[in-house]
């Protein structure tokens, strides 16, 4: 099991599958990506950016839905 601190400030305004930035207020509990379509509870997406974030900075990679993009090291 890995352990890493990430940083956890705007979690819940990046979409985890293709890291484009989506602005919402508190009061929108559902995350919906315009960029790449994404939709998922905002709480999920949000655990989701975290996990992805933890991955990079063990310097593994998380292969993106949405075109084709990576996290972490190639």
């Amino acid at each position: 099991m890995y352990f890493a601190k990430v940083e956890a400030a705007g979690t819940s305004q990046e979409c985890p599958q293709c890291s484009t930035a989506v602005k919402k207020d508190l009061s929108i509990r559902v995350h919906k990506c315009p960029e790449c379509g994404y939709i998922t509870n905002r709480d999920v997406a949000a655990a989701q950016v975290i996990r992805n974030r933890g991955i990079a900075a063990a310097g593994l990679t998380v292969k993106k839905l949405g075109e084709g993009k990576v996290v972490g090291l190639p």
